[in-house]
C-alpha cells in the first residue's frame, strides 16, 4: 500500500519551522541540552489563548496547523500522535504543587494538562475535529506506533487523510533528573563532533513534527511511506541483518536499491555499535547519514528523521551536515530507510520512497 506524505511541519533545535531553506543555517550547540527553536506563536495564535497553553501544546498545535495548511486539508479523518513522556512540564508543576501545598488546595489545570493525550486533544478542539483521536506512548517507538495505526486505518474506506505527529519536550527538571543517572555527556562537546566523542552518554533534545498522510498523491506530496516495522529486541547481529533483508524483500527491494540510510547514531559508543556494524557489513555501498546531532536524543526523535527524509526526497538534496561519510553522496534518491533504537531495544525501521 502506498501512503503519501502531503504535508509536513517540524519544530526542532534547528531552524526547521516554516523555512524555505533546507538546513542551511545549522545551529551549533556545546551543551548536552538541545532546546527547540520556537516560532513567534502570537503570529499564529491569539495571545489570549496562548496564555493557557504550555510549551509542548504550542509546539504541537502550530506544527499540526502548518502541516494541514500545506496539504490543503483542514479536517483529518483521524489524529494519531506519538509521545514518549507527554506534557512533562505540566506534570512537574502539578507534582511540585502537591508537595509544596501538603496535598491541599490544588488547582486542577496542571493535572488536566499533564496527561499524555492533551496535545492531540487540544488539536482536535482547535479544529473542531470529532474523528478518531489516539495518543501512542511506547518510548522511542511511539511515533512508529502512530504510523502503524494509520496504516491500518487506510485499509478501511472511511479514512482518506490522517494527521500523524511526534512530540516530546525536555525540561530543566527532567534534564537534571536524567543527569543524576549519567544519561547525558559529562564533558562539553559540540553537536557537530558527536560521532567523534567515543564516550558514554548522549545529548538530549526535544521537538515536534506533524504530517498529513493521504491515500492519494497531490501537488503537495513530499514522499511515499512504504512500510513501518517495530522489533523489541534481536538475539544477535545476524538476526537484525536478516530482518532488514527480509523487510526490503517484502517491498520488492534489495540492499542495493536503498540509496540512503538514516541512522539514529547518538554518540553513545555502546548504542552506536549496531549502526556501525550495519554500515560496515550490510550497507557498505549505500550513502549513510545521521540526525541526532541536530535533533538531540528524545523519544520522538524519529519524527525529526521522518521530516528530514521527506525533505530530502522532495528536494533531492542531502545536507552535508548529515552525512557520515562525505565522500559518498547519492545524486538520485528514490529509497530511504530510517533505522533507530533505544539502548539496543525497540528497533524501528521506516521505508520512504520518492
Amino acid at each position: 500500500m502506498d501512503i503519501f506524505i502531503n504535508g509536513i511541519s517540524c519544530i526542532s533545535p534547528q531552524q526547521t519551522f516554516k523555512t524555505n531553506k533546507f538546513l542551511n543555517n545549522i545551529i551549533e550547540y556545546k551543551t548536552s541540552m538541545l532546546q527547540a527553536v520556537e516560532p513567534v506563536y502570537k503570529e499564529i495564535i491569539k495571545p489570549a489563548k496562548l496564555r493557557r497553553m504550555s510549551k509542548i501544546i504550542r509546539m504541537g498545535l502550530v506544527c499540526a496547523l502548518d502541516a494541514m495548511q500545506q496539504s490543503n486539508n483542514d479536517m483529518p479523518d483521524a489524529i494519531n500522535v506519538g509521545t514518549g513522556l507527554g506534557c512533562v512540564k505540566d506534570t512537574e508543576i502539578f507534582l511540585n504543587k502537591l508537595l509544596d501545598n501538603d496535598e491541599q488546595f490544588l488547582t486542577p489545570t496542571s493535572f488536566i494538562n499533564s496527561t499524555h493525550n492533551t496535545i492531540a486533544a487540544q488539536i482536535a478542539l482547535w479544529i473542531k475535529c470529532n474523528n478518531q483521536n489516539f495518543t501512542f506512548v511506547h518510548k522511542n517507538s511511539s511515533f512508529e506506533h502512530a504510523l502503524l495505526e494509520s496504516f491500518l486505518l487506510f485499509t478501511e474506506d472511511d479514512y482518506k487523510n490522517i494527521l500523524v505527529g511526534a512530540i516530546d519536550e525536555l525540561t530543566e527538571e527532567n534534564f537534571n533528573l536524567k543527569k543524576s543517572i549519567n544519561l547525558w555527556k559529562t564533558t562539553e562537546i559540540s553537536n557537530f563532533e558527536l560521532l567523534q566523542s567515543q564516550t558514554q552518554g548522549i545529548i538530549g533534545g526535544e521537538g515536534s513534527a506533524f504530517f498529513v498522510l493521504s491515500d492519494k498523491k497531490t501537488e503537495t506530496t513530499f514522499a511515499k511511506l512504504k512500510t513501518v516495522d517495530i522489533v523489541y529486541k534481536f538475539d544477535n547481529d545476524n538476526d537484525i541483518k536478516n530482518h532488514i533483508i527480509n523487510l526490503l524483500q517484502r517491498n520488492l527491494l534489495n540492499i542495493s536499491d536503498i540509496d540512503f540510510v538514516l541512522y539514529g547514531l547518538n554518540g553513545n559508543h555502546d548504542e552506536d555499535k549496531i549502526y556501525n556494524l550495519l554500515m560496515s557489513e550490510l550497507f557498505t555501498q549505500n550513502t549513510s547519514a545521521y540526525f541526532k546531532h541536530l535533533s538531540g536524543e528524545h523519544d520522538s526523535a524519529s519524527g525529526f528523521a521522518f521530516w528530514l527524509a521527506s525533505m530530502i526526497l522532495k528536494n533531492q538534496e542531502i545536507p552535508e551536515i548529515c552525512l557520515v561519510d562525505k565522500t559518498k553522496s547519492q545524486k538520485s534518491i528514490k529509497n530511504i530507510l530510517i533505522i533507530n533504537h533505544n539502548h539496543n531495544k525497540n528497533f524501528t525501521f521506516t521505508l520512504l520512497q520518492q
